[in-house]
């Protein structure tokens, strides 16, 4: 019996670890799908800055730039992790996101991208 519920703990153990692999190489296919969102946020914002759609509002620069900090800080640590193979945390991928996400966000309200009409 003691032979039954250590092969079944073994057998357990060996699907967690599956399970957890699978889930790591999802999470690394996440931080590459962000890291690819915020390089497309940051070349609208590029643009923008630089005078391609007409002169740039300095506020609005300066919000870019901190937006544009506050993604790339959350989300460096992860795609660096992700290129060795290192674990990445679910929940600092959340924090990551969201900071790409605000930041896109704002190009769109701002119409930020957009040629003017």
């Amino acid at each position: 019996m003691k032979m039954f519920f250590r092969g079944c703990l073994i057998a357990a153990l060996l699907i967690m670890s599956g399970c957890a692999s699978s889930l790591q190489a999802s999470l690394h296919q996440s931080v590459y799908a962000s890291q690819a969102v915020l390089t497309a946020s940051e070349t609208l914002a590029s643009e923008y800055v630089s005078g391609t759609f007409g002169k740039p509002d300095d506020d609005k620069v300066q919000k870019i730039i901190a937006y544009d900090t506050g993604a790339w800080n959350a989300l460096q640590p992860l795609v660096r992790d992700a290129k060795s193979g290192a674990p990445v945390s679910a929940m600092a991928l959340t924090t990551a996101n969201a900071a790409v996400h605000a930041f896109q966000t704002y190009l769109t309200d701002n119409h930020i991208g957009k040629q003017p009409q």
